[in-house]
Parts: structure tokens; C-alpha cells; sequence
């Protein structure tokens, strides 16, 4: 941004604004990026209700947006509540979207959360079931003592969408490579080459062609030592005679 304003010193000053879907961290990312809590934050969304202008610099001013869903993103109302787009309270049935969560979140994570039985003749049949264990466990209850599924299914999606239960997306599909268009060059005939010859040689390998290598090495050293203190242990001979003649 700061080189984006030198390009614009003719502008007096410059907007960045940060627009994105509900509940993803607009004002977190404007909170980090000037070092303190200027945007308020919550777990839910709609929390950001008006625009705000943030000064991050003399010349560059951050926007902190409502949420915004594009129509042409191809969701569904489920992917919308899932998403956390939409709060589980103003829901009209929220039980509706309970297998789609079953379906994404693992069985083992959700007994561990609400501490259920995973398995065996005590743990839920269906998301009807699980509710109303949940219910009764939580202490959420109709008049006459019958559990309250939909306070229950709210509680799941708003622990589904904080990521309290955990879970994971897919990435979209990628093309395959016989679709994918290779780039050409006019005037260069491409080859192909064969790397089915190329041998790996492992680490252990080449550690145990180093060590020897070493040990050669070693040897030789060893020799030529043995070679020199056998000159160094020559005594020179003393013959008797008459040196004046």
C-alpha cells in the first residue's frame, strides 16, 4: 500500500477497503494491520453494521465493511448457514441443517464434544436423536420436560461455524493434465525426455561409499607413515678404517 500511494502522491488520499463475507475476519485483518482494537469484533456475523474509515497512514485510510454475498457465488442455503453467513438464532428451523453437519464432521468429534458415546447401543441413531440427547444433557427443556431440539441445533451450528467442531473442505476439483493446454513456442520442437534411466542412490548408500572412501584414505595415510618411520629408524653405520687415507 505504501508503494500504491507513492504512485498516486497526486491524490490528497487513498481508501482501501476490505470486502469479503460475513464472519471470515475483515476487522481482525484491519486490527492487525494498525497494531490495535479500532473495529469491533465478534464470533458471529453481522457484528460490523456501518463503514468505518480506519487511518492507517497520513495518506491511507482503511474501510471496514459490512459482509457482502454474492449472489452469482452459486450457494446454496445450507453452504450460506455453514459458511456462517447466517446467524443459527434467526433461523426458522435450524433441525434442517443438522445432516449436513453429521455429514462433515466426523462421529468421533462430535461424541467428544458433547460427551456421547461413539459407538454401542447408547449412542445417537439419527441428528433427531442427537438432539435430543444434547437437549436433555444441557438441561434445554420444553413445559413438561420434553428436550427442545431446536435450542440444542442451534448450539451445534454455532459451534460448527466458530470451529468447535472440527472439519474440513475439500479444495475445488483441479484439471486433469490432458486438458490443461501446454504453452508452445513457435520454431521449437519440443523433446521429451526419458528419466526411467536415472538410478537414486540412497543416503545409506553414499554413507557407506564415503566411510570406505575414508578407510582408503586412512590406509594410505598409514602406509606412508609406516614408510617414513621406517627411514627415521635407520641408524647410520660407522665403518672402522683410516679416514686420513
Amino acid at each position: 500500500m505504501r508503494q500504491f500511494s507513492k504512485l498516486m502522491s497526486d491524490k490528497k488520499q487513498i481508501s482501501v477497503g476490505v470486502i469479503g463475507y460475513p464472519n471470515v475476519g475483515k476487522s481482525s485483518v484491519i486490527n492487525t494491520l494498525i497494531s490495535k482494537k479500532s473495529c469491533k469484533v465478534a464470533p458471529i456475523p453481522g457484528e460490523t453494521k456501518i463503514w468505518q474509515y480506519i487511518t492507517l497512514m497520513k495518506k491511507i485510510y482503511l474501510i471496514d465493511c459490512p459482509g457482502v454475498v454474492v449472489d452469482t457465488a452459486g450457494d446454496t442455503e445450507t453452504d450460506s448457514v455453514l459458511k456462517g453467513v447466517v446467524r443459527a438464532e434467526r433461523l426458522e428451523t435450524p433441525q434442517d441443517y443438522i445432516d449436513d453437519i453429521l455429514k462433515a464432521v466426523k462421529r468421533e468429534h462430535i461424541a467428544a464434544c458433547y460427551g456421547l458415546p461413539k459407538d454401542g447401543d447408547d449412542t445417537w441413531k439419527d441428528s433427531t436423536d442427537l438432539l435430543e440427547r444434547i437437549a436433555l444433557k444441557c438441561g434445554r427443556l420444553l413445559k413438561g420436560g420434553e428436550p427442545c431440539t431446536r435450542s440444542s441445533s442451534i448450539m451445534i451450528i454455532n459451534d460448527f461455524q466458530r470451529g468447535k467442531l472440527p472439519h474440513y473442505v475439500a479444495p475445488p476439483e483441479l484439471k486433469n493434465d490432458s486438458e490443461s493446454e501446454k504453452s508452445k513456442i513457435e520454431g521449437i520442437t519440443p523433446i521429451e525426455q526419458d528419466l526411467s534411466g536415472i538410478v537414486k542412490v540412497d543416503s545409506m548408500e553414499k554413507q557407506d561409499v564415503s566411510t570406505s572412501e575414508g578407510d582408503n584414505r586412512n590406509n594410505g595415510d598409514d602406509e606412508i607413515d609406516d614408510d617414513s618411520s621406517d627411514e627415521e629408524d635407520e641408524v647410520p653405520i660407522v665403518v672402522a678404517g683410516n679416514w686420513d687415507d
